[in-house]
């Protein structure tokens, strides 16, 4: 059986080196690897998070919760994208490079788990999307769902080919179609006034906002290196960064629009009562269509990376990876986790806060100490995300940056020691 890195997927080869550097040789274009992660930002789990935020608040809270939200998603990705470009390593190797084998391999767990939540509520929204515009459509819901991530299994199959092509298409499409949708709201309501008259009847505190908006992306920050690796120059990589986050923006943006317009608790609901769900199925067929290959090609770069310190080696097919994460999210959207969006939301938050702010800490002084001790970063980084849980129980303000500011303090104090400790060692003997 051939190892994974030894097949191309494409004419270049471009989807090999999942287990080292990208050479310079075989470096992207800035559009091409802009159009991948436009058409990647622009997802309907992206418009569900910003409905359920404008149902809870005013048009300025909401839009404020967003962009401070897409803010910490863009330095995130700019950080670790700066990263991957300068060393050419996919994200999971990036984090074993730099906390070792034990950090990357929970780190492949953690993302293998997030990208097939991800895909199974996807799922199931544009299952439930369906239903809502063709009340006709016979099959059951459970079976939409496993024949629709089906499908997009099939057509993650090529590998980075299946990335270029795919949003090359479609990102034409969610363009056209999202000015047109917000001119439809603007010309069905007579103006944009309806969103300084809207009233929210339900609450949500401003920090749980910006929560949701961070945690719907949260993994897919930390993982934009798999793609930004490929890029040519610092530009490319902080141009590319940019259209992430503001591609994420308006997907909420237009979500909020949608729900306040309406005046309903339904997105999909929402869109029927504007009179637009026709066109707005067709939107969410592209716009989904262009997000499932990123996770999918993310999950299965994960699986590779996690296997490869086993005896398989890594010596399992890119093929094989993409049916068992397509057939572990189609079980994940049966389920209705989705009914759970909020508290997905939020652990993913805190799992990547608390590990940015750790690869942080290391990025400002590893340079100085020798390598770390496995048990470090995942000390803090259990650390950091258990007691941003906490503070988010509780209710506190700050629960959006405070784990970041945890386990960073946490994996400094420890990394001092440790270097001291070394050091006291060496003196006595």
């Amino acid at each position: 059986m051939k190892l994974l890195h030894d097949i191309d997927f494409s004419v270049n080869g471009a989807y090999d080196y999942i287990f080292s550097a990208v050479p310079s040789s075989k470096r992207k274009s800035t559009w091409r690897l802009m159009v991948i992660l436009s058409g990647f930002a622009f997802s309907p789990s992206g418009l569900t998070v910003g409905a359920n935020i404008g149902l809870r608040m005013t048009f300025c809270q909401a839009v404020a919760a967003c962009f401070i939200g897409n803010l910490v998603l863009f330095l995130v990705a700019l950080v670790c994208s700066m990263l991957a470009h300068r060393l050419g390593y996919n994200s999971v190797f990036l984090v074993k490079k730099i906390f070792g084998n034990t950090a990357g391999n929970v780190f492949s767990v953690l993302i293998i788990l997030s990208m097939i939540i991800w895909i199974g509520i996807n799922g199931d929204l544009f299952a439930k999307t369906m239903v809502s515009v063709f009340p006709t459509w016979s099959p059951p819901i459970p079976v939409t769902i496993l024949l629709i991530i089906l499908f997009w299994a099939f057509c993650s199959f090529s590998g980075w080919r299946s990335l270029e092509w795919t949003n090359i298409i479609l990102l034409p499409g969610i363009l056209l179609f999202t000015i047109y949708h917000v001119i439809r709201i603007g010309g069905t309501m007579g103006g944009f006034g309806f969103v300084w008259e809207y009233k929210p009847e339900l609450y949500l505190p401003f920090s749980s906002a910006i929560i949701m908006i961070i945690g719907n992306y949260s993994v897919s920050a930390m993982t934009i290196p798999d793609i930004c690796r490929f890029a040519k120059s610092k530009c490319s990589v902080i141009l590319c960064t940019t259209i992430f986050a503001s591609f994420i923006m308006i997907s909420n943006i237009c979500g909020i629009l949608i729900v306040q317009a309406a005046k309903v608790n339904s997105l999909n609901y929402g869109v029927v009562v504007l009179g637009m769900a026709v066109s707005y199925f067709i939107w969410v067929v592209f716009c989904i269509s262009s997000t499932q290959n990123i996770n999918i090609y993310t999950s299965s770069l994960a699986i590779q990376n996690l296997v490869h310190e086993t005896p398989l080696s890594g010596n399992i097919s890119h093929k094989t990876a993409v049916l068992l994460v397509g057939g572990l999210s189609a079980i994940i959207g049966i389920v209705d986790i989705i009914n759970y969006l909020t508290e997905v939301c939020f652990t993913l938050a805190m799992a990547m806060l608390s590990l940015f702010g750790i690869l942080l800490i290391e990025i400002l002084i590893g340079k100085n100490y020798k390598t770390v001790e496995k048990w470090i970063p995942l000390l803090a980084w259990l650390i950091g995300s258990f007691a941003g849980w906490i503070l988010w129980l509780y209710g506190k303000r700050g629960a959006w940056i405070l784990p970041l500011l945890i386990s960073s303090a946490i994996y400094y104090i420890l990394r001092i020691s440790r270097k001291c400790k070394n050091e006291r060692d060496l003196e006595e003997n």
